[in-house]
């Protein structure tokens, strides 16, 4: 099963944690696709303060096996460092 919340702005705290509590309880999910989320008027997608929530959730989640970050401005080496190498794949296409 895949969940699509690309070309969205999502951002900040309450989003990635209200994301993340729900990866951590996911057991059927297996793509998650959060690419080119647009830079809205408070700032960057997927923020800091996105992420970090995020990650706690994703953590704690076993059934994920794709997550989609494709065209964001967190950049590769924020990735692996906050997510582990597990969840990034260079896609070239």
């Amino acid at each position: 099963m895949k969940l699509t919340l690309a070309a969205n702005s999502i951002h900040g705290e309450g989003a990635g944690k209200a994301l993340g509590d729900a990866i951590a309880a996911n057991t059927v999910l297996k793509e998650l696709d959060l690419s080119a989320q647009k830079v809205g008027v408070c700032g960057e997608a997927l923020d800091a303060n996105f992420t970090k929530e995020f990650a706690v959730g994703l953590r704690a989640n076993r059934a994920l096996t794709n997550l989609n970050f494709a065209h964001n401005s967190i950049g590769r080496s924020y990735i692996l460092n906050t997510y582990g190498s597990a969840y990034y794949k260079y896609d070239t296409s």
